[in-house]
């Protein structure tokens, strides 16, 4: 007599099936998984850092130095992690990228048990934290194509980026309450105890592809070349300075958000997580509209309505009179803003060749170093005014340059995907 159904052992095709999409494959689910305990480590840590270091200094110039010390290093490293990344495995990598964290983290936390914590530890964990996350972001950029079946791409990377939105909800939600009721010292070996996991999760990870790549081409003619490609280019150029431009002018605030919770909104530990949270929010909500709907096929209009919609919601933020005003817009900001980078980076990749595409994006990664930098630029115009100002100015910048975006360049008005 067969074996009835329930008794039968499970085979391989039967776990998969289990699963939706590129989930369905084992290596992908365990690259998510340390995705997921990467994105709410680095999360928890941006929180962490700018919420102790106001605590020891209540200056917003010392957060504007955390933005600098973290942002200089992203707008480097991630040159340095493309041409790594073409002459050494991914995967040892990622390793060393959490264990250089776990290391950085335990220091910090040890420091702080002994009640020796100066802002300098902070800011000098900033440059860690920087370099190691240009380096990790390439890498898993570049890696998730070899984790997931072809057929399974597209599914395995918006599938990525719903996990790393997820924790930009759940990291902050998390961290204000071990901040609010442990303190400083637990939040830090929280985030150790999360890299050391990230860490078990990537070695786990085997039949990774290794890329051969003649070692004889230096990482300066590599780069020229990508960079005439991003001058010639009005769609990938464009795209590009989009979002250093974005980044300097109000990105920035994600790392001054201690300053606005105390001095703009009035509140604590609690309230600063629940604006990181809102950010996430918006950013989990668009990245899954998109995945359901997708996607907008006229993708030129998208961009320059979602930036101008971005750049209204940042100029609420800036004047909420509440908490509850001020989450509420962080979430319109964050949604909009999401749409546009999501059609930007789509964008990129139907407007990059293939054997460019990897130096294109390493150069839009060092775009991304704009956001801490835009830090230093907020903080130090936030010193001399106001923070309320310096936001709403950022804003009003912003919207300009969108605008003339629109007028300037037709491929992008009339860019469909």
């Amino acid at each position: 007599m067969d074996a009835a159904p329930a008794d039968r052992k499970a085979t391989p095709a039967d776990r998969r099936a289990r699963f939706p999409g590129a989930l369905a494959e084992s290596q992908f689910r365990r690259f998510v998984a340390g995705s997921f305990l990467w994105g709410t480590a680095y999360q928890l840590l941006t929180l962490a850092q700018g919420y102790t270091l106001f605590q020891l200094t209540d200056s917003t110039a010392y957060l504007a130095a955390l933005g600098a010390t973290t942002g200089v290093p992203q707008v480097v490293t991630p040159i340095v992690g493309g041409f790594l990344n073409d002459r050494f495995p991914r995967r040892r990598l990622l390793m060393a990228g959490s264990l250089a964290m776990l290391a950085a983290m335990a220091v910090l936390t040890a420091v702080y048990v002994a009640g020796a914590l100066e802002p300098w530890h902070i800011l000098a964990a900033g440059v860690i934290h920087g370099s190691v996350l240009g380096i990790d972001w390439t890498t898993r950029q570049s890696m998730v194509p070899s984790v997931v079946s072809r057929d399974r791409l597209v599914s395995g990377v918006a599938i990525d980026l719903g996990m790393f939105n997820l924790a930009r909800v759940v990291a902050p939600l998390a961290g204000g309450m071990v901040l609010a009721s442990l303190g400083g010292p637990a939040t830090y070996g929280l985030i150790a105890g999360l890299f050391a996991a990230n860490l078990l999760m990537i070695s786990s990870i085997h039949r990774i592809p290794s890329v051969a790549r003649d070692g004889a081409h230096a990482i300066w003619g590599d780069t020229a070349e990508a960079l005439k490609a991003v001058w010639r280019d009005q769609v990938i150029g464009i795209n590009i300075v989009f979002t250093a431009v974005n980044g300097l002018l109000v990105g920035g605030i994600v790392y001054l958000m201690p300053a606005y919770a105390k001095d703009v909104v009035d509140t604590g530990a609690r309230g600063l997580s629940w604006l990181y949270a809102a950010l996430g929010v918006g950013a989990f909500a668009a990245s899954t509209w998109l995945s359901i709907s997708g996607g907008i096929r006229r993708a030129g209009p998208g961009l320059i309505a979602s930036n101008l919609v971005f750049a209204a919601a940042c100029a609420a933020f800036a004047i909420s009179g509440s908490l509850w005003f001020a989450l509420a817009t962080a979430i319109a900001a964050s949604f909009f803003n999401t749409i546009h980078i999501s059609l930007g980076v789509a964008a990129l990749q139907l407007a990059s060749s293939d054997d460019m595409r990897g130096r294109v994006f390493g150069i839009y990664e060092v775009a991304w170093g704009a956001f801490p930098l835009g830090g230093l630029a907020l903080g130090a115009l936030a010193s001399a005014s106001d923070l309320r100002i310096a936001l709403l100015t950022g804003s009003a910048a912003v919207a300009l340059f969108t605008i003339a975006v629109f007028v300037a360049s037709r491929r992008i008005r009339n860019l469909v995907f």
